[in-house]
Parts: C-alpha cells; sequence; structure tokens
C-alpha cells in the first residue's frame, strides 16, 4: 500500500461552499493521523483526497471520518500507460497468489482528460493483459476481483472498497447539546455529529463510543445547561413511544429527535454497525 482514496459524496453537493466543506474534511483528516500518531500526508485534489501513507492501521480510523464515504488502500504508478499495465500486472499477481480469483473485472476513471486513452479503452487493454498473463475470466457482474483504476496527475491501482459513514465533515453543521442518559441518546448524539454537528454532551452515561469518530473538533462535556447557552437545539434519543415534548419545556430549548422513527431492530443494526 503505497496511500488511500478517500472518497466524499454529499460534500460534492455544496455549490459555492464546496472549498470551505473540502478544507474541513482534511482538517479532519489530518486530526485523525495525529489522533492516532500515524505519519502521513494529505493531498486535496478535485474529488478526492489521497493520504500518503503505509501504515494499515490508518484504514479502521479513517473510516470513522465523518465527510468520506469510502476508502480504499491503493499502490500508486506513473501516469503513463506503459507504467500502468506493468503495475497492474504485478498487483494482481500477488492477489492471485494469496485469493485464487477466477472471474474479474476492471474498472478505469479516468479523471484527468489529458490521458490519452478513454476509460473503457483502458479497461480492455488492461483486461486483455489480465486474461492472458492469469488465465482469467472476464465477468463484469459476478466477479471475485474488482481491479480499479483512477487516473489523475498520477495513476491509483486498487481492489478494496471500505464503506465508511459519509455525511458531513465535523464541525460544518452548528452546535447543539446532547442528553447522554442511556444508549438511545448516545447513538442521537452520534447521528448530529454524523450531519457535522458540534456537540456538548450533559449526562454521565457512558459516551465513549463518541470519541472514536470526533476527529477534528473536541466532544465538549458540560454539567449544566446553562453552559450550553451557544446551541441552538436539545438533542434526545427518544423512541416514539417514549417521547414526551412537555418533559423538555422547561430547557427553553427546540428538541431533535433523530430516533423517534426508529424500531428495535433499526437501533441495534446501528449500534453494531458504529461500534
Amino acid at each position: 500500500m503505497d496511500c488511500i482514496i478517500c472518497r466524499y459524496g454529499e460534500l460534492a453537493l455544496k455549490g459555492k461552499n464546496r472549498d470551505r466543506f473540502e478544507d474541513r474534511l482534511v482538517i479532519n483528516i489530518k486530526a485523525c493521523l495525529a489522533d492516532n500518531d500515524i505519519s502521513g500526508e494529505v493531498v486535496k485534489v478535485r474529488g478526492r483526497v489521497f493520504v500518503y501513507t503505509k501504515e494499515v492501521s490508518a484504514l479502521d480510523h479513517l473510516r470513522r471520518v465523518f465527510g468520506l464515504v469510502s476508502i480504499s488502500p491503493a499502490i500508486v504508478s506513473n501516469n503513463d500507460i506503459g507504467s500502468i499495465e506493468k503495475n497492474v500486472l504485478d498487483y494482481v499477481g500477488e492477489i492471485v497468489k494469496k485469493d485464487n480469483p477466477s472471474k474479474f473485472r476492471v474498472s478505469t476513471h479516468r479523471v484527468n482528460k489529458k490521458f490519452p486513452k478513454k476509460s473503457n479503452e483502458i479497461d480492455i487493454l488492461l483486461g486483455d493483459n489480465i486474461c492472458t498473463k492469469f488465465n482469467l475470466k472476464v465477468n463484469l457482474k459476478n466477479y471475485d476481483l474488482d481491479v480499479g483504476v483512477e487516473i489523475h496527475n498520477r495513476a491509483f491501482i486498487f481492489s478494496e472498497k471500505i464503506y465508511c459513514f459519509g455525511g458531513l465533515p465535523l464541525g460544518m453543521g452548528g452546535k447543539v447539546v446532547c442528553m447522554i442518559r442511556n444508549v438511545n441518546d448516545v447513538l442521537a448524539a452520534w447521528f448530529f455529529m454524523r450531519r457535522g454537528c458540534c456537540v456538548s454532551l450533559f449526562g454521565d452515561f457512558d459516551h465513549s463510543i463518541l470519541s472514536r469518530f470526533s476527529y477534528g473538533y473536541k466532544i465538549r462535556i458540560i454539567t449544566s445547561l446553562k453552559d450550553a447557552s451557544d446551541c441552538t437545539a436539545l438533542v434526545v434519543g427518544d423512541l416514539l413511544g417514549d417521547f414526551n415534548p412537555d418533559n423538555y419545556k422547561e430547557y427553553g430549548l427546540t428538541v431533535l429527535t433523530p430516533l423517534i422513527g426508529f424500531d428495535k431492530q433499526m437501533f441495534d443494526d446501528w449500534m453494531v454497525s458504529i461500534s
């Protein structure tokens, strides 16, 4: 592994604010590396962030950076077709030794439009090479191996895509105060962090899981709601059968209930996914 390709989705829809969202994402990625003592260089290009590191442990930490939809460990090649062909064959050769796939496809994304070959032409060329050298069969739908190639100013070759939690970069969504009385409240706070909100936590239930997602912003712990005067809403984890708005009138804040439509199975599934 030479680097990690970091992909984001929702940020690309933010129009004139896109640069601000991307810059915040880069800050949070750098914070993730620093907090976990991982050395690496973070480079932003149009539509992607590349983290140049050889430390495999970075994958598990980066998948918890809000704003990222997927990451891929990749090798880097010069972006001339000869280098790409050689590096793809070397890369696939290592996978064949380890996993023994029988069916494959090549998926090229040519971001650099100055590159002389089109994506489908590269797919065909690399696919022919792989078939000839390793006697694998092409199958575009039912494949064991998906060889990805992204062409920017360099070429990035990968086969694994690790899905992340998406959302918006932490620090882009305003400030809320979250009651932390039980595990429901913890999940509700997590959902607002996923929307980019900076959270202040009020309550003594174990919320340590949230710190695994707080890259770029230090969670604030408060002992009184008077300390949350800069927050615009109160977040609680009440489900539909538990919620009574009268219970929160005294706080004078808009009450937000992100779990209001959840059933037990949905709740359990989300807790497993973030644990």
